[in-house]
């Protein structure tokens, strides 16, 4: 059975003339979403392991409608803090098209449609703690999420100083340290490239699961 859960959405990235945004559909850890769910680091593991082996990827919809595909998810990893995707809006669409204007506005969010695993949740105190979803058959863009807190946190722009570069690169996950050293070495060539931070960043993180891909595979 498909269950829907939206625990905490963060956009980092809203979309771009090409439709392209990103954002976390899914945080770990407390407060629980309305109906009772929290889902704990490493529960994805699983089901992302098998989209890499079938190299399929969860569909995107709108509102968890399977006849209304709004684009392509083009990358979903996990991180210490949730599962941090990117996609792409077909923008042809109708539908793709209200949801790029909705979503430059703050006005919708995602939530994630799974399959739990066997023995894949415990309860605690009325809480359902998710361990382990077996599948992970799409994340679609909605209207009213579970969590009433889920909302865009940052919007897609190109900084005009360090100190915007710098928080940029905090907001995407970078420690205090890596974020200074980046900025350091790098402002000057990002001031002059035509893509936000946002862009390089998120395109490094795509980099990276590629790796783990190929490591899976090497195995």
């Amino acid at each position: 059975m498909t269950e829907l859960s939206s625990p905490f959405l963060q956009l980092k990235r809203t979309p771009d003339a090409e439709g392209i945004f990103a954002g976390y559909a899914s945080v770990f850890g407390p407060p629980a979403d309305s109906v009772g769910d929290i889902i704990c680091r490493g529960a994805f593991a699983a089901a992302i392991r098998e989209h890499t082996s079938a190299k399929t990827r969860p569909a995107m919809l709108w509102s968890h409608n399977s006849a209304e595909p709004v684009g392509v998810w083009t990358s979903f990893v996990e991180d210490q803090h949730g599962l941090l995707v990117t996609g792409k809006l077909t923008l042809a669409t109708a539908r793709a098209g209200e949801a790029y204007a909705l979503l430059q506005d703050g006005a919708i969010s995602l939530s994630i449609g799974f399959t739990l695993a066997p023995f894949g949740a415990r309860e605690r105190a009325g809480i359902r703690e998710i361990t382990k979803i077996a599948r992970l058959p799409e994340i679609s863009l909605v209207a009213m999420p579970a969590n009433s807190r889920a909302r865009v946190t940052s919007v897609k722009s190109k900084p005009t100083n360090v100190r915007e570069f710098e928080h940029l690169l905090r907001d995407a996950g970078f420690s205090s340290r890596e974020a200074k050293a980046a900025t350091a070495a790098g402002w000057r060539g990002i001031a002059r490239d035509e893509r936000s931070p946002l862009d390089l960043v998120l395109s490094k993180i795509e980099q990276l699961q590629r790796s783990i891909e190929e490591l899976q595979n090497v195995r």
